[in-house]
């Protein structure tokens, strides 16, 4: 996943960049969330969400991490899990 200023870690975007899809209309990515399903729009493609794999708040670093990824402050959060 990419954010303004730079990827998160673990992102898989140059596997998905590579790909040869069996279906031009989407690609199924296989992630730590399991598969996901990438679909091509118009414009820009749609990332269909994981189920997900934790039901509490993220611990505060790990927040900053993801805030500083994406060029954010903290009042711009407006929930996380």
């Amino acid at each position: 996943m990419w954010g303004p200023n730079s990827g998160l870690p673990r992102a898989q975007a140059p596997a998905v960049a590579h790909c040869r899809p069996q279906h031009t209309d989407r690609i199924v990515q296989e992630c730590a969330a399991g598969l996901v399903t990438v679909r091509r729009g118009e414009d820009t493609p749609s990332v269909a969400a994981p189920p997900r794999v934790r039901e509490s708040a993220l611990d505060e670093d790990h927040l900053h991490r993801i805030m500083a990824a994406f060029g954010i402050t903290r009042d711009r959060v407006v929930a996380h899990q």
